[in-house]
């Protein structure tokens, strides 16, 4: 095939094993390849371990095998393997005899709930100076107990600590790491070509990014996390933590102290960029209240400098603050200040997650790849005496709510969807999403989006919510007249609107139900589309029957009966006498819809995925 092959070796670099497998017979020169890009990466799940062990029968299937860079096995038992049954399952015997064919294999991952000790035990008698010498990691994950460790591992780890690159060691006060290496620094100062890290401290003694430092001297990446307080920590030989080859450091602690956080401000790794934050059982004011405002001003600050930073207070949903309540007006003024510092003066794209805090108790902010981020959970200190959401006072932070291009509100079933809507459009002039989930089985989800969604990326020219958005789209919920005010006042320029359901449910029963959608306001409004399955209140036949009168702006009106059929939906003229008839009646489900005649207007079935248009006034 005339195909030049930098062309279709980019092309297999996304392509799936089964699509690889049949590149590799279409022709001559792309057989290599294919194959080479097949074998670079295989995956075995229980379905396709059977035909491992055949393979391992016949060992002229294995001569691609020293292609193999990535193993992984992923594979769940219920019960302790027996002899009858052992021919399903990678036994110990078969793992040991297909590794010996895997000379170039530099990744290997084990998912298992029950013979994982089957798999470590396979690692420990292989010889390591003679097979999987190129080894840099190996990640073993019980399906039962997530990132689960233990002595077996841990001696996995050290009989190939010639070669591996990657180590993810949770430490126990009990640990072998401690009782037969004599602790985390000396078992570390074995793994000489160490570059990534990630080790969570659970016992009583704290170490530091230096000393961690110390013990890989090719550290480059680095997740530490401690389940004790950072409370009591001294600065001493951590005035050399800004030596070394770090450039990712990610830090999660309890709570972290003044003095913890002046050493970061101070004697960052000079190749860093990239610092992430999280404390888990403070509070995000109560944690500023610790560290001191004008500290975490400063570390904010140093943040910016990075191209990617993350700070989060996450104190778990039935956290109660330990400091004084400040008026709601300071706190979001508070949070915006240090937002404000922490973006310094990069021009980004940013996103916006508000939040209920019953749900989500957490304030974070984030920057990544041209992105900030931040999340703010919201409580009744947020709101003022007229119950609205506050602002933050530009004055003091310099910046507000204006940076919003992207806004969310994940919010409890009930909350006030209207009141957050109208909070978005007068506050956030240059939005191009917006969000509100209803968290719950019968939650209120809506979107508001560009013709094309957001950019993702920081554009001078969206500088209007009123033309950015031009379509939403509702979940679950039946727009009332107010609702459709609000939008047609703040977005003038919809086209596209349709009202929908994400899952079957049931409002409260009603014997009939009389639904006015009024779209007189929405001037530029193209297509309106509507599930009807969203206006049935029940199960029964006549909940799908409605009787639809159709507005039009010109003085014309059309009416019609609506009503489901042997899976097809029908709409059927009907006279005004009918509809004088039904209008007197207690059990008949009206539908009324006013709008501009030119536009299109569609009636649809999610179930049924069947739909009825009606354009220009005409079926």
């Amino acid at each position: 095939m005339n195909v030049p092959k930098e062309i279709y070796l980019k092309i297999f670099q996304q392509l799936c094993q089964p699509d690889l497998k049949e590149c590799s017979v279409v022709c001559k020169d792309w057989s290599l390849p294919a194959l080479q890009r097949y074998y670079n990466r295989l995956t075995f799940k229980e379905q396709s371990l059977k035909r491992l062990i055949d393979v391992l029968s016949q060992e002229q299937y294995l001569q691609y095998c020293h292609w193999v860079n990535s193993l992984t096995f992923i594979q769940k038992a219920t019960e302790e393997i027996s002899e009858e049954k052992e021919e399903h399952y990678l036994t110990k015997k078969h793992l040991l005899k297909f590794l010996t064919y895997l000379p170039n294999l530099k990744s290997l991952e084990l998912f298992s709930n029950f013979p994982k000790a089957c798999y470590l035990e396979s690692l420990l008698e292989l010889n390591a100076d003679k097979y999987l010498t190129q080894l840099e990691e190996i990640k073993i994950k019980d399906l039962s107990e997530f990132d689960s460790f233990d002595d077996l591992q841990c001696n996995v780890y050290y009989k190939f600590r010639a070669s591996l690159k990657k180590l993810y060691i949770s430490q126990e006060p009990e640990s072998i790491i401690i009782t037969k290496y004599g602790g985390i620094i000396n078992y570390l100062n074995q793994f000489k070509k160490l570059t990534h890290l990630k080790y969570h401290n659970n016992t009583n003694q704290a170490f530091s990014v230096y000393q961690l430092q110390v013990a890989c001297a090719n550290l480059t990446i680095l997740r530490l996390s401690d389940s004790s307080d950072i409370l009591n920590y001294k600065a001493g030989n951590d005035a050399f933590f800004n030596v070394g080859n770090l450039q990712s450091l990610e830090l999660s602690f309890p709570r972290m102290s003044a003095s913890y956080a002046y050493m970061l401000i101070d004697n960052l790794p000079t190749k860093l960029n990239k610092l992430y934050i999280q404390v888990n059982q403070i509070g995000f004011y109560d944690w500023i209240n610790l560290i001191g405002i004008e500290k975490v001003l400063k570390l904010a600050e140093r943040m910016s400098k990075l191209s990617q930073a993350k700070i989060l207070c996450q104190p778990g949903g039935f956290y109660e603050t330990e400091s004084e309540q400040e008026e709601s007006e300071l706190r979001m003024t508070l949070f915006f200040k240090i937002l404000n510092a922490f973006k310094g003066d990069k021009k980004v794209f940013c996103t916006a997650v508000f939040c209920d805090n019953k749900l989500f108790n957490w304030k974070s902010m984030k920057y990544s790849k041209g992105i900030l981020d931040f999340c703010y959970s919201i409580d009744y200190w947020d709101f003022g005496d007229n119950q609205k959401l506050v602002k933050p006072d530009k004055s003091i932070t310099n910046i507000g709510l204006e940076i919003i291009n992207q806004i969310s509100f994940r919010m409890e079933v009930g909350s006030k969807h209207l009141q957050l809507l109208k909070y978005a459009l007068i506050n956030c002039p240059r939005l191009q999403f917006v969000e509100y989930i209803g968290v719950g089985s019968r939650g209120t989800e809506f979107y508001l989006s560009t013709t094309t969604g957001p950019f993702k990326q920081f554009n001078d020219s969206l500088t209007k919510t009123e033309e950015n958005i031009r379509v939403i789209r509702l979940f679950n919920l039946v727009p009332s007249t107010k609702f459709l005010h609000v939008l047609a006042t703040y977005l003038p320029n919809l086209s596209f609107f349709t009202c929908g359901i994400k899952s079957l449910f049931y409002h409260e029963k009603r014997p009939g139900r009389k639904i006015l959608i009024n779209l007189y306001e929405f001037k530029n409004l193209e297509t309106f589309k509507l599930d009807m399955n969203l206006l049935s209140n029940e199960t029964s036949e006549s909940a799908y029957s409605w009787s639809l009168k159709i507005n039009y702006t010109d003085g014309q009106k059309d009416l019609y009966q609506y009503s489901q059929e042997d899976y097809e939906i029908k709409l059927v003229p009907i006279s005004s006498d009918t509809l004088v008839t039904a209008q007197k009646s207690s059990v008949v489900n009206i539908l009324t819809i006013n709008c501009k005649k030119a536009m299109r207007l569609v009636l649809f079935d999610w179930q049924l995925d069947k739909l009825i248009e009606i354009n220009h006034g005409v079926p």
